[in-house]
């Protein structure tokens, strides 16, 4: 058991993305993402995301940028 959270709240990342290989739309996952696993976030401001499809099996990161803004 990770520890997941929703970063579709977090970081207003889509519920739903399309497989660039094959076209299908499907949930992204993000809502309940295991930052645990593998290296989600690098380094400030960037987080890599693992994508799957089910349909044809492609895998793939959405990148996502956070622009850090200090008060």
């Amino acid at each position: 058991m990770g520890l997941n959270v929703d970063l579709c709240q977090m970081l207003g990342v889509p519920k739903k993305i399309c497989c660039p290989k094959c076209g299908k739309t499907d949930k992204s996952g993000f809502a309940d993402y295991d930052i645990e696993c593998g290296s989600p976030n690098p380094k400030p401001g960037v987080w890599r995301l693992h994508c799957y499809c089910n349909k044809c099996e492609h895998e793939w990161t959405h990148e996502v940028f956070v622009r850090l803004e200090r008060k």
